[in-house]
């Protein structure tokens, strides 16, 4: 399926593509469109205002992912509450996480040339964090 976003991706939007492509759709091709661009296919897009993916309630669109896809595996639900704190302006203090995670992801995107080349290289950040916290 082609699952179609914003460009320019940030952290939500390279940890969505790493959920959608590791627990949604392992054959996912992701689009981009310019921000002044709806997506034409809202049944798979992502954190666009039209999509059925995106922030609620104060919640980064991971969140509203792991929430359908896998709101009991309990690894998914502290890699939310991270990037909720990296992605969403909130009251509460965020995991420690979240400060280098964000970083981390800006980063990936500054270094590369495309939207696709970011979501490729940030999965394996991602990776890593689920590790992490399955030790812990």
């Amino acid at each position: 399926m082609n699952w179609t976003t914003w460009e320019n991706v940030g952290i939500d939007r390279q940890a969505c593509a790493w959920f959608i492509k590791k627990y949604v759709d392992g054959d996912a091709v992701f689009c981009f469109v310019p921000r002044d661009q709806l997506p034409q296919d809202h049944e798979y897009s992502f954190d666009t205002p039209t999509s059925k993916w995106t922030h609620k309630r104060g919640h980064s669109t991971f969140y509203m992912f792991v929430k359908e896809h896998k709101p009991k595996e309990k690894i998914l639900v502290k890699m939310a509450e991270i990037i909720d704190g990296a992605d969403t302006a909130n009251d509460i203090l965020p995991p420690l996480e979240a400060y280098g995670l964000e970083a981390i992801c800006i980063g990936i995107r500054a270094g590369c040339e495309t939207d696709l080349e970011a979501i490729e290289k940030s999965g394996v950040v991602f990776d890593g964090l689920y590790e992490y916290l399955k030790g812990r």
